[in-house]
């Protein structure tokens, strides 16, 4: 999980909220020691935003094979419909 934090967590939420429809206006990273332990193969750790990513995969991070999973991640986003969000510019979610 590296150094896991709201920043990483904001794009997170970010890129959900693109490919959903919505307009993110809050993330919150919620650590190892709160998130039930996945499945299946990791493709990242370590990941590292700056907070201007539009997705995850724009982030730095190292890629992996591994199925450890005792560092794992969560996320709390918080969304809004587009057509809520007074000021957002038409077609742009951020």
């Amino acid at each position: 999980n590296g150094d896991w934090d709201n920043v990483d967590a904001f794009v997170a939420c970010r890129d959900i909220g693109n490919e959903l429809g919505y307009v993110t206006i809050g993330g919150t990273a919620v650590s190892y020691d709160n998130t039930p332990q996945g499945s299946g193969e990791m493709w990242w750790v370590f990941v590292e935003c700056s907070g201007s990513e539009e997705t995850l995969e724009s982030c730095s991070k190292y890629t992996t094979s591994s199925t450890n999973h005792g560092g794992d991640i969560g996320i709390t986003c918080k969304f809004v419909q587009a057509d809520e969000c007074e000021g957002c510019p038409a077609g742009k979610f951020s």
